[in-house]
């Protein structure tokens, strides 16, 4: 069973509130953030921008504690 699909960024960040005391988890959200396996190797790949990779609701769960 696999987890819930990757979250863009650009929507991960487009949901928080411009507040200083989210910056942590704005940091987390980018430091955390890979791009698709799919998107990686097509022509695009070289040319993802930051806000199109994705995070895994998972992986961003479990490391909240660290923001």
């Amino acid at each position: 069973m696999t987890g819930p699909p990757p979250v863009r960024v650009e929507k991960a960040l487009a949901l928080l509130p411009e507040l200083e005391a989210l910056d942590p988890l704005r940091a987390l959200l980018v430091s955390i953030a890979r791009p698709d396996a799919h998107a990686l190797w097509s022509s695009s790949g070289p040319y993802l921008t930051l806000g199109k990779r994705g995070v895994q609701p998972d992986e961003l769960r479990r490391r909240m504690p660290q923001a």
